[in-house]
């Protein structure tokens, strides 16, 4: 299963294992201007577009399916209040996309697009946005 892993440069793993947990997204969308935010659930073809560009691939940190035929996923669902926006979301493959709403794994965004993926374990690791050459 982990021999799929991303780039080294993309993952880090935080061996602490503390489980400690920082502060989800929605609670620091002054960071986020939400000028592509969508008004309903699903994301409009700017956001969409935007977000396959942060993230080439599905932001798990084991899998490497292209970010197009990746969900849109929100971090903190739009039910529950959350923003279908850059800060509060990004592509997830349909798998890892139902791994993420089982209670015992957590998904978190820093500010940064950084996803920080807590295992049931309480191990972290966090796949940074998508490194381009320049």
């Amino acid at each position: 299963m982990f021999n799929r892993a991303k780039s080294p440069e993309r993952v880090v793993v935080h061996a602490s294992g503390t489980g400690s947990r920082g502060p989800r997204v929605g609670r620091r969308s002054q960071d986020c201007d939400h000028r592509f935010e969508s008004r309903g659930h699903d994301p409009g073809v700017k956001l969409r577009h935007l977000s396959q560009i942060r993230h080439a691939t599905c932001t798990s940190p084991i899998c490497r399916r292209p970010a197009a035929q990746c969900d849109f996923e929100d971090n903190i669902p739009y039910e529950a209040g959350g923003r279908t926006c850059i800060c509060n979301g990004g592509p997830k493959c349909r798998h890892d996309h139902r791994l993420k709403q089982h209670p015992k794994w957590t998904v978190d965004q820093l500010p940064d697009g950084t996803f920080r993926w807590t295992t049931p374990a309480g191990r972290s690791y966090d796949t940074e946005p998508t490194r381009y050459p320049i």
